[in-house]
């Protein structure tokens, strides 16, 4: 499947500029978000009493809205089109004023959440900030955190939490049980709130996949499922985490965010595989050894393996790299949520600055359910080449490089594709076989073989008095393979031709043509 590109950038825009300046007015200032795959052209009256721009502007794309006391109309350009070849099409076309990108405006305003604008840069070093402003999620999507469990009680996550009326939904693998799976170490709380911490709920954080409408509402699109594969201790075992991970899959879960690692084994390798198989997306930490060694699960084929970057684009000094990671998101000094309560590893109740690729793997994770909550028909395979295709560069660390770069949430949005539009309907066929029954001293009967296309519902009846003159619709009746045109004069020869009109309001092309003479 082919990706578009998201908004304009900077480069695009430039390049629309050079294009318009050549006889229509061009806009483009570079620093702005735009809405991916449109563009705004000015008409001239002229054009549009005519008709010739709308017209000509099928060339590019379609015409999806029309200001008319503007003298304006918002274009869908095809996908097979860039911005800038559709830009230089409509620009030389006769009666336009200008061409320029859709830009997206928001409110004059950051989320609520105290802490989003001084402690919080990886949501905007990602700009998942501008991803919420063209975020219009259709389908519920859940995160499966399988890590230490998750304080549900956090005024920042419990609306967050994925319940079954008041029961949560979760599980413990230590005690191979459903449970709310509490976090008694405080490492998947901090990860829970990267990915899905409430936004504009006037507390704390803003998660990457944390909207949720007005404050304080339960209409979130995102929920997080808390899955303890892992000790109070930080450590558990390969059959422990292999079943929060097939659990996860089984219980409704959509992407599986494993902040943990290790070495590899046959039973963890078949649990990732048995995630990808029923739909689940694995993002996975790539390890903070510093090294290329692979690191498991993070190195499996099914997997996304994520470095972690710092708040200047450079790779952190401890994060994992090599071929086998795939991208890389912020990690360095990520300030996130924490248990309300003492918990093992003895972070700071609430909220704690922490630094690993554990905090890089649950911005990739909220980047997931952001795109598949907007774009339900996409495939996990459709997702997560959305987030590898649609990075913007880092700074390696003394040479160490990965496969992809760094992810940007904006970007994978605007890459993410409509739906194919159904099928045009089609035309049926024509009948066949019309002849001329019987003739009278003021009728003609005609004959012919209904079209073969479902949903006929009528045919059409046209007539002349030349072959080769005009052939006017005498009559619309209901589908049938017989007419009697009658009330003619004597001794005059017509000729005709019928039509089949299907239920979508459609009309097949001419039958043969046949002529007959009154007595």
């Amino acid at each position: 499947m082919k990706h578009r590109r998201s908004g304009l950038s900077a480069v695009t825009l430039a390049l629309i500029a050079l294009v318009l300046c050549a006889g229509a007015l061009a806009q483009a200032p570079v620093q702005y978000p735009c809405v991916p795959g449109e563009l705004i052209v000015g008409y001239t009256d002229q054009a549009d009493r005519i008709g010739s721009l709308r017209q000509a502007a099928t060339l590019v794309g379609d015409i999806v809205e029309t200001h008319r006391g503007l003298g304006v109309h918002r274009i869908k350009v095809r996908g097979n089109m860039s911005l800038e070849q559709a830009a230089a099409r409509l620009a030389h076309m006769p009666g336009v004023r200008f061409v320029e990108p859709n830009y997206i405006l928001t409110i004059c305003a950051t989320p609520n959440d105290p802490y989003f604008a001084g402690s919080q840069y990886g949501p905007k070093k990602i700009q998942a900030d501008l991803a919420w402003g063209i975020w219009t999620p259709v389908a519920p999507v859940v995160v499966a955190i399988v890590d230490t469990g998750i304080d549900n009680t956090h005024p920042d996550l419990t609306n967050k939490i994925l319940r079954n009326g008041s029961t949560i939904v979760g599980f413990n693998a230590l005690l191979d049980a459903p449970a709310d799976a509490l976090d008694d170490h405080g490492h998947g709380t901090h990860c829970a709130g990267i990915a899905a911490a409430q936004i504009n709920n006037g507390v704390g954080i803003a998660g990457i996949a944390g909207w949720d409408g007005s404050a304080g509402s339960d209409t979130s699109f995102v929920k997080l499922m808390p899955v303890k594969v892992l000790s109070q201790w930080g450590s558990g075992n390969t059959t422990d985490v292999a079943q929060g991970i097939t659990w996860a899959a089984d219980n409704g879960a959509d992407v599986i965010s494993l902040s943990l690692g290790g070495g590899g084994s046959t039973t963890l390798a078949s649990a990732v595989s048995y995630a990808w198989s029923k739909g689940c997306i694995v993002v996975v930490a790539a390890g903070n050894s510093g090294s290329s060694t692979p690191s498991y699960p993070a190195a499996y084929p099914e997997s996304l393996a994520v470095a972690a970057t710092d708040s200047t684009d450079t790779l952190c000094s401890f994060s994992n790299y090599g071929s086998w990671v795939q991208v890389a998101a912020p990690g360095g000094a990520i300030f996130s949520t924490t248990p309300t309560y003492s918990a093992t590893a003895g972070y700071s109740l609430n909220y704690a600055t922490l630094s690993g690729t554990s905090m890089a793997c649950p911005h990739v994770a909220g980047e997931a359910a952001l795109i598949w909550s907007k774009s339900p028909f996409l495939t996990n395979a459709d997702v997560k080449a959305l987030i590898i295709d649609n990075t913007d560069p880092y700074t390696p660390y003394s040479g160490r490089t990965i496969a992809g770069g760094r992810v940007n949430v904006y970007k994978a949005m605007g890459g993410t594709v409509e739906p194919p539009p159904p099928p045009a309907p089609e035309p049926p066929a024509a009948p066949t076989t019309l002849k001329v029954a019987r003739t009278g001293t003021n009728y003609i009967k005609l004959t012919w073989k209904q079209s073969t296309s479902p949903n006929v519902v009528q045919n059409k009846v046209y007539r002349s008095t030349s072959s080769s003159g005009t052939f006017t619709c005498i009559a619309t009746i209901n589908a049938t393979t017989s007419y009697t045109n009658s009330g003619l004069p004597r001794r005059t020869r017509y000729y005709y031709k019928v039509t089949a009109v299907n239920s979508d309001g459609l009309e097949s092309g001419f039958s043969n043509t046949v002529s007959g003479r009154t007595k």
